[in-house]
């Protein structure tokens, strides 16, 4: 079915902290990053994590 990582987003002027965790297998993931918006968006995009803005 359907596999869902939820991703939060610490944002700072000089970097960008970010956590995803997949509920189903308890997987947390942690990554200190540039605040550059391509660096970000490219993390999530390597997690294989299809955005959904809420």
């Amino acid at each position: 079915m359907y596999q869902h990582t939820f991703i939060g987003l610490d944002v700072h002027a000089a970097n960008v902290v970010g956590c995803a965790l997949n509920p189903d297998t308890g997987e947390l993931v942690r990554m200190t990053m540039d605040s550059d918006p391509a660096v970000v968006l490219d993390w999530i995009r390597r997690g294989g994590v299809y955005l959904t803005v809420y």
